[in-house]
Order: C-alpha cells, then structure tokens, then sequence
C-alpha cells in the first residue's frame, strides 16, 4: 500500500513538474542568449569590428551625446504626460553613428553629458564633458525609432543621403540591456528559472524518498494500539478508487497536494464540496474543487480532485455507509458547528427520525 502510494504521489506530481518544465523551455527561448551573454560579461565596444558591433554586449565609454532625436512618453487622462524613454545621439571610435538608447533611471546622466555636450562643442566652456561608462547592447532599431533616427539626419542636418549611409548605422546602444530585455528583467527571468528547476528537484527527491506518504506512517504511529499495517493496506487495497482517493470500509486514503493522507470513516462527521475560483484583475483564472472532511476532533482535513462529479461521488459513497456524517454545506450548519457542536452530530440523527415518521404518516393515511 505504502509503495502504491507512493507511486501515487510521484504521479501527482507529473502535472506541476511538466508545467515547471514548460516555464523552463519558455524562459530558455526568450532569454536564454541573454542569460549567455550576461554570464560571459560585456566586451570592449573599441575592439570590435563593424562586423562583430550588432548584438553584442557591451561597455563603452560615451565621450559626447550630439542631440536628441525621439522620446517615449506615457500620456494620462488629466493631460500630463511622463517621459519613459529618450533616444539620443553618439559616435563610435569606428566612426560611425548609432543611437543611444536610455530609460528613466538614466534620464539625469544622460541629459547631463547631453548638455555638457553641447556647452563644450558651442565653446561655452572650454572643460570636456565626463566621459559616461555605460554597459549595453547593441540592438537593430525598432520600426519606430528608426523612422525619427532616418527623419534626423534627412530633415535636421546638411547631410546627403549618401553621407548619412556612410555614416549611420540603424543600430541603437540601449543601456542596461543584456540582449532584448531590461538587465533587471533578465535577473528576475534567471531567478525564476533556478528557483523552477529547484522546485521540480526538490519534488522528485520528496517523492523518491518517500516523504509524500509520512502523514501516514504517522497515522500509523499515533494509532500503533489500534491500527496497522496490515489491515490499512487490507482495507485500502479493497476500497473504490474515486480518483486519487480510496474509500475504504473503515478508512478514507486521499491526497491533499502531493502528501497521502488517511482518516477514519467512523470520526467523519461532516463532508462537503468546496469551490473557490482564483481571480487576477477581475478575470477567473482557474478554479480549484476540494473535498472537505472534518472529524470529530473538529480538525479540518482537504483532499484534491479533478472535478466536482467525482468529489460528490466520494460523498455519496461515504454516506451511504455512514449514515452518521453530515454531507452538504450551508451557512446554518456552519453557525450549528461552530456553536452548538453538540446539537450538529444528532443532525443526521434527526433526519433519519422525520424520515421514519414520515413513512409511518403515510402508511397510516394509505390504510385509512
């Protein structure tokens, strides 16, 4: 029985482990050359080629920022609006221009350089800007800013078509990216994933290892003067399987989560179906159906299905059975539970005395 239940829990697990897995493979596709390249740290801008420039990671030291050319804004209801983004502009040491790309926590240093930029070049002060030490990668242009980067040296420079081709390159240095995404985001991404992986390991060794089924064996130990093995294993091996649980005559076996777990049918006085459906800004996500069974020492005991057929069967087993339980839930019983305990395990009782007199009415009225 131990062994099948272990089994059991293992097989539990599958659907959590394949969904821990699917993440996986997910946060590999979309990040995983992001997570090589933040592993093997930024290179040199200056000792690439032209070639070697278009995603890589980078450090670079920015000397001068020359203009600004598109920026990224939210707009609100009341009309104000919050810039998100600026899109500059910046000369390689291979002579080229590309775009600079910077979000709001590098708004300040950014603009600084900017200015510092321009009071230098205009010669209103003869001391050159900091230079600006910044980690990145160089990313193709998105569609957008590529139009306001093409616009720039079309409309707002003396430049011929052919100088700016010669110049240019449609590539943006976005700072603080490892790859496509936000070095931030790829610090989270990378957590997650070890913290998936760990989570499926940790689940093979607890189910491997047998823990999953320890509630039982301490079951077993709490009751050694009037229960053992053998007449567990007995019992379950002739009880209904109802999904992952197994009705026997004397004990129910389920599964809350991935740990087996038992409970005797005669300390059963109280089963019900619950519902609750799981909500994320306003939408249902999912909604997770249990069995819950309480016992006479008024301890609360949830066992997992798949659907609400099969956990009403489970009820429908055990009352049929065990007349003595009350099966069903209401406000009323809960307020008779909660405060006349005394009063809610005559209830089922009480039913089987209206029904009786009931049936005597109407063979009376027949006979008359």
């Amino acid at each position: 029985m131990l062994e099948l239940l272990k089994k059991q829990s293992i097989k539990q697990s599958r659907k959590i482990i394949g969904f821990s897995i699917g993440a996986m493979i997910l946060i590999l596709i979309l990040f995983g050359s992001s997570f090589i390249k933040n592993f093997k740290g930024p290179v040199d801008l200056n000792s690439l080629s032209l070639d070697e420039i278009p995603n890589s990671y980078v450090e670079y030291d920015i000397d001068f920022i020359y203009d600004v050319f598109a920026e990224k804004y939210n707009e609100y209801e009341d009309g104000r609006q919050e810039s998100t983004d600026m899109y500059y502009i910046i000369t390689l040491s291979q002579e080229k221009i590309i775009a600079l790309h910077v979000d709001k926590k590098h708004f300040y240093t950014a603009q600084k350089l900017y200015e510092d930029s321009y009071d230098y070049i205009t010669q209103t002060t003869l001391e050159p800007p900091a230079t600006w030490k910044v980690k990145g990668t160089i990313n193709k242009l998105d569609e957008k800013p590529l139009e306001y980067y093409n616009s720039y040296f079309s409309e707002a420079t003396s430049f011929t078509p052919e100088e700016i081709e010669a110049l240019t390159m449609p590539y943006v240095l976005e700072v603080g990216y490892v790859g496509k995404y936000d070095s931030f985001m790829i610090n989270i991404a990378f957590v997650l994933f070890i913290i998936l992986l760990s989570c499926i390991l940790l689940i093979l060794f607890q189910g491997l290892s047998g823990i999953y089924i320890n509630p039982i064996k301490k079951y077993i130990k709490k009751h050694s003067d009037s229960v053992n093995i053998e007449r567990l294993e007995a019992d379950y091996l002739n009880g209904k399987s109802i999904d992952n649980v197994k009705v026997g005559q004397n004990w129910t076996f389920f599964f809350n989560g991935l740990r087996a777990h038992v409970v005797k049918n005669e300390d059963l006085i109280w089963i019900y179906r619950q519902e609750r459906t799981h909500r994320f800004y306003g939408l249902n996500i999912y909604q997770m159906k249990s069995l819950i069974m309480l016992t006479k020492d008024k301890k609360k005991h949830i066992a997992t299905l798949k659907d609400a057929y099969d956990i009403d069967y489970v009820i429908e087993t055990l009352s049929q059975d065990h007349p003595h339980i009350v099966t069903g839930y209401s406000d009323e019983l809960a307020k008779c539970f909660k405060k006349d305990y005394e009063t809610f395990i005559k209830i089922p009782y009480a039913n089987e005395n209206n029904t009786d007199n009931n049936q005597e009415s109407a063979t009376t009225s027949e006979a008359e």
